[in-house]
């Protein structure tokens, strides 16, 4: 620690813990005098009017609870909080803004528990005087700015390179209105997932949840594990196998993967299955037009709004009308879009991995700040 830093225990940097008060959704304006803050990535998402009641917060130091961990400085007059969001306020002698900066280098999964704030009491932050503190936060400010753009830049080409994906499979697609319109039904088993979750292991067979599907994959980094005793249980339906086709009918509507070999698992909640007849129809091909953006669009038309979550009917699912070209024709289209994703997926890791960089450059710099090594 530099010379003339001071260490606190957390608690004594801050005043008491708060919540702010919670503010219907449906008294929410589109304007106001007083921002309304939120869990909500953006944290800004509706203006309060009505002075009359209102718990203000004075220029404070946002938290997000409950749900997620999101730290923001906040520099309106006042603020409403909503939805559970924790308040946290630095007391004199301690710059906002630098302790926004503290938190963000010590993060905390959620401060929505009391195990997790208990956590953070235990912190010790490091205090250098307040001229220092300011020097730091903008020699930070200046460095994020520049990681801020770069970082717009690499999300961008990672949109732009969905969107070509996106474009090639739908110039495919297009002329799907002069296939065949075949019921999934006709040339596939659906089978729906249990409706429950079991207690999850460190290891053993995989429970496969829809967080695991992404963009016609399996993601087995987003999975968990269950006992051989439930695994037994939860796959009484039906046990997954290599090329079942699996979905998700609930929240990630339009997501699918295709189960590849050699992969013990079970299906987790809010999750189908299609075991298709390979005679009729190519698993890569079923995913791929899947994925399509008409057949996206045909699943926006068949979501039925929920009070908590959006779905799509299991039992009307084998009744989709899906196109269907000869098994030859499938070939020809899989082996065109396959090239174009190739290439995708290679442009797709390069954004990836840029965002990684400038994720672990703005933690160095975050480290290096605060231990007196930002010059």
């Amino acid at each position: 620690m530099k010379a003339g830093w001071e260490v606190k225990p957390l608690e004594k940097c801050i005043e008491p813990f708060k919540v702010a008060g919670k503010i219907p959704r449906k008294q929410f304006q589109s304007e106001g005098p007083f921002p309304i803050v939120s869990q909500e990535a953006d944290y800004i998402n509706g203006y309060w009017a009505d002075e009359a009641n209102l718990n203000k917060i004075a220029k404070p130091l946002v938290i997000f609870g409950d749900h997620t961990q999101v730290i923001k400085y906040i520099d309106f007059d006042f603020v409403v909080g909503a939805d559970g969001v924790k308040v946290l306020q630095p007391r004199d002698g301690l710059d906002a803004k630098f302790f926004a900066y503290f938190l963000e280098a010590h993060p905390v999964k959620s401060l929505g528990y009391a195990r997790h704030f208990r956590h953070m009491r235990s912190l010790s932050v490091p205090i250098p005087p307040l001229e220092e503190q300011k020097r730091i936060v903008a020699v930070l400010d200046a460095a994020f700015e520049g990681l801020t753009r770069a970082k717009e830049n690499a999300e961008a080409n990672l949109q732009n390179a969905r969107e070509l994906f996106e474009s090639a499979t739908d110039a495919v697609f297009s002329t799907s209105g002069n296939w065949t319109q075949v019921p999934i039904g006709d040339f596939g088993e659906v089978f729906d997932g249990p409706h429950a979750t079991p207690k999850t292991v460190d290891s053993g067979p995989l429970f496969l949840g829809i967080s695991s599907l992404v963009d016609g994959r399996i993601e087995l980094t987003k999975t968990r594990h269950v006992t051989d005793e439930d695994y037994a249980t939860w796959t009484r339906r039906v046990e997954p196998r290599e090329d079942d086709v699996v979905f998700a009918y609930e929240t990630r509507l339009g997501q699918i993967g295709l189960i590849p070999p050699d992969l013990k698992c079970c299906l987790g909640r809010r999750m189908g299955l299609v075991r298709l007849d390979q005679s009729k129809v190519r698993p890569d091909f079923f995913v791929l037009c899947y994925l399509s953006p008409h057949f996206q669009r045909f699943i926006a038309d068949k979501t039925v709004k929920g009070a908590t979550v959006d779905r799509i009917s299991v039992k009307d699912f084998p009744n989709f009308p899906f196109p269907l070209p000869d098994i030859k024709s499938q070939g020809l289209i899989v082996e065109q879009l396959h090239a174009i994703r190739h290439e995708h997926d290679k442009l797709l890791i390069s954004c990836k991995n840029k965002l990684k960089d400038i994720a672990d450059l703005r933690q160095s710099l975050l480290q290096k700040a605060f231990a007196g090594e930002l010059t």
